[in-house]
C-alpha cells in the first residue's frame, strides 16, 4: 500500500513540476522546438519522459538566466543613474531621480526609462563618463591657469 502512494505521489510531484516547467517556458516566450532542443540535452523527446531532477534542473536553468538578465538590466540602470547624478552634480544642478531618468530616456529615445536596452544603457553610461571626465580635465587647467595668473601678478 505504501508503493502505491508514493508512486502517485512522485506522480503528483512530477505533474506539478511539468506544469511549472511549461509556464516558465511559456513566461520567457520558448517556442515548442526550442523546448524540444532543450528536452533532447537530457536523453528526452518531451518533457514527460524527463524525470524529476532532470525538469528540476531545467526549470533553474531558465529560470536562473532570467535573473541573471535582470540583475545586469538593474545594475546598467543603477550605473547609468548614478554617472548622470555625478554629471549633474559637476555642473552644480541639483536634480530628482526622476530628472535623471528623464534624461536618460530623451538621451535614448526610447520611451520610458525602462524600456531602454541594455546596449544602450551601457552607451549612455559610457558617454557620460566621458562627458564627466571630460568636465574634471577642464577645470583642472582652469584651476592651473588661474593659480598661473594669480602667482604671477
Amino acid at each position: 500500500m505504501t508503493t502505491i502512494n508514493s508512486e502517485k505521489m512522485n506522480t503528483e510531484n512530477k505533474n506539478r513540476l511539468l506544469r511549472k516547467l511549461h509556464a516558465v517556458c511559456s513566461n520567457m516566450g520558448i517556442t515548442a522546438d526550442e523546448r524540444r532542443s532543450m528536452y533532447e540535452q537530457y536523453g528526452a523527446k518531451s518533457s514527460t519522459q524527463m524525470n524529476e531532477n532532470e525538469i528540476e534542473d531545467l526549470i533553474h536553468h531558465i529560470s536562473g538566466k532570467v535573473q541573471n538578465n535582470n540583475n545586469r538590466t538593474d545594475l546598467l540602470r543603477k550605473r547609468v543613474i548614478a554617472v548622470i547624478f555625478n554629471y549633474y552634480n559637476l555642473k552644480k544642478i541639483e536634480v530628482s531621480i526622476d530628472y535623471v531618468k528623464a534624461t536618460a530616456t530623451r538621451a535614448s529615445g526610447c520611451k520610458s526609462f525602462n524600456a531602454i536596452p541594455d546596449a544602450v544603457l551601457n552607451n549612455l553610461y559610457n558617454a557620460f563618463l566621458d562627458k564627466n571626465r571630460n568636465r574634471i580635465s577642464v577645470t583642472n587647467i582652469d584651476n592651473r591657469v588661474d593659480e598661473y595668473l594669480t602667482s604671477s601678478n
